[in-house]
C-alpha cells in the first residue's frame, strides 16, 4: 500500500479507479484519508483481448470494495476540441451542442459518447473542452467490465485523472505519456486543465515545453521522455508509475469539479457510509450552534414586561413596512431596466441555432466567440467567400465579413475567419 500525501479530501472514501494501458487494465483499489489518500492497484494483463472469465478470480475482492467505480478513457482514443463561451453557461451550452456536434467532433451524434469540461472561470467567459469517444470502441470496454461486475459509475478521460493528483505550481505542471503510439501532452496552470494535446511523435514536446516553460514536468511510464531529453532539460522531471491514471480516476471526484463530467452521461451519485455519518454528525453541530442559542434567548425574554413586547413588535412592523416599500421601488425600476435590455438582445443559443441552420454539412466550425453584439467564427469550408451570402441572408447577422486571408487546407477546403454584427430583428 503507497501513500499519497498531497491530495486534498474533507471525509474517509472509498473508491475504484480504472485505466487501460495496451491491452491491460490496471486496477486500482483508493482509500480518501483527510487531506491524503491510499491505494492498492493490480494489473489485468491482456485484458482486452482475453475472456473476461479469466479475470472473475482476481477481480472478486473488488465487487463489494465500493460502488464509486470511475473509468479513465485513454486520451489517444478521445477527440478533444477547446473553444471559449462568453455569457453562456456550461449546461445551455451542451443543450446546443446536440444540434451541431459535428462541428465540432468528426463522428455522427448517434455514434460518439460525448462530455464538456470547464478550463475556468475568467469574468464572463469560460474556455471549455468537448470530449469525444467512439461508442463502438467505449462500449466493448463496459461491456468486459460488466461482465466482471465492475460496472463505472462513472467515464472521464486521462487529463482529467491526472488533473485529480495535480497541485499548483510556478509556470504550471505539465504531464507527457505515450500511449498506442502517440504522445500525450497536457497542462495544467493553478490547479486547472489548460491544454491538452495529443501528437503524432514526441518532435513537437521540446517547443512546447520551451512555450509553456511549466515548473514540473511528470511523465508517466520510463519511455514518456527519451533520456537525452531528460538530461538536457532545465526543469524538475519526476516519472510517475503506470497505475498513477487509475488512482486519479479513483481519487477524481464529479460531484467536486467545476462540472460533474461523464462521457456517457451516467453520473451515479455514490455516498459513502463514513462521509454520510459525517455529514449528519456536522448538520447536528450546526442545528445544536442554533438552538441553543435560540432557547436561552427566549427564556430571557419570558422575563420581559408585555408592554415592551407590544412596543417593540410595533416598531418592528413599521420597520418591515418600510423596508418592502423600499423593496417594491428598487424591483420596479430593475424590472424596467430588464425590460428594456431583453428588447434587444440575442441569445447565444439563437445565435447557435442560425449558424446550425446556415452551415452546411461539408462546413464545420473550429472556433466560435460572441460578446457584446460582435459574433467571430473560424473554420473550414469547401469555399469561404460562398459563406458571406449566406450569413448576409439571415435576419440576425448583418456587416458580415472576412477578417483574415483564406488559407487553403492539404484537403483542398479553405480555412476561414469571419466577423458579423448580431441584432434582433424589428418586429
Amino acid at each position: 500500500m503507497v501513500e499519497i500525501p498531497f491530495l486534498r479530501y474533507l471525509f474517509n472514501a472509498k473508491a475504484v479507479g480504472l485505466s487501460i494501458v495496451g491491452n491491460d487494465l490496471i486496477v486500482s483499489k483508493v482509500w480518501k484519508r483527510g487531506h491524503g489518500a491510499s491505494y492498492e492497484s493490480l494489473r489485468l494483463s491482456n485484458f482486452l483481448v482475453r475472456h473476461p472469465a479469466e479475470f472473475e478470480p482476481l477481480v472478486q475482492p473488488l465487487i463489494n470494495f465500493s460502488k464509486s467505480i470511475i473509468l479513465s478513457w485513454p486520451r489517444s482514443k478521445t477527440v478533444v476540441r477547446e473553444t471559449d463561451l462568453p455569457n453562456l453557461k456550461i449546461e445551455e451550452f451542451k443543450e446546443s451542442l446536440a444540434f451541431q456536434l459535428d462541428t465540432f467532433l468528426p463522428f455522427k451524434p448517434e455514434d460518439v459518447y460525448y462530455d464538456v469540461f470547464p478550463s475556468r472561470y475568467e469574468g464572463k467567459a469560460t474556455k471549455v473542452f468537448i470530449a469525444g469517444a467512439k461508442k463502438e470502441e467505449l462500449d466493448a470496454v463496459l461491456e468486459r467490465l460488466k461482465a466482471l461486475g465492475l460496472s463505472p459509475s462513472c467515464v472521464i478521460f486521462t487529463p482529467l485523472a491526472l488533473l485529480s493528483l495535480t497541485e499548483s505550481a510556478p509556470g504550471g505542471v505539465a504531464y507527457i505519456n505515450k500511449e498506442n503510439g502517440y504522445y500525450h501532452y497536457s497542462l495544467y496552470v493553478d490547479g486547472f486543465l489548460h491544454k491538452t494535446l495529443l501528437l503524432p511523435g514526441y518532435d513537437d514536446i521540446p517547443s512546447l515545453l520551451e512555450a509553456d516553460r511549466p515548473g514540473q514536468i511528470r511523465t508517466l511510464g520510463a519511455d514518456a521522455m527519451p533520456s537525452d531529453s531528460q538530461n538536457q532539460s532545465p526543469r524538475k522531471i519526476t516519472c510517475l508509475e503506470e497505475t498513477t491514471e487509475s488512482v486519479g480516476a479513483g481519487v477524481f471526484t464529479p460531484e467536486a469539479a467545476l462540472y460533474s463530467f461523464s462521457l456517457t452521461g451516467a453520473r451515479k451519485k455514490i455516498l459513502d457510509i463514513q462521509v454520510a455519518l459525517c455529514i449528519i454528525l456536522s448538520l447536528l453541530l450546526v442545528t445544536l450552534s442554533f438552538v441553543v442559542p435560540y432557547l436561552d434567548e427566549n427564556r430571557k425574554a419570558g422575563k420581559m414586561e408585555n408592554i415592551g413586547h407590544e412596543i417593540a413588535s410595533l416598531k418592528d412592523k413599521v420597520k418591515g413596512v418600510q423596508i418592502l416599500q423600499s423593496q417594491l421601488a428598487a424591483q420596479e425600476t430593475t424590472l424596467g431596466k430588464l425590460e428594456a435590455f431583453t428588447a434587444n438582445y440575442v441569445s447565444n443559443s439563437d445565435v447557435l441555432l442560425e449558424l446550425t441552420k446556415i452551415l452546411h454539412d461539408d462546413a464545420w466550425m473550429t472556433r466560435y466567440r460572441f460578446e457584446h453584439g460582435h459574433l467571430t467564427i473560424e473554420g473550414v469550408a469547401p469555399s469561404a467567400t460562398s459563406l458571406i451570402p449566406l450569413l448576409e441572408a439571415s435576419p440576425l447577422f448583418e456587416s458580415v465579413a472576412l477578417s483574415s486571408p483564406v488559407v487553403k487546407t492539404r484537403e483542398g477546403k479553405e480555412r476561414f475567419k469571419i466577423t458579423l454584427s448580431v441584432s434582433k430583428p424589428v418586429q
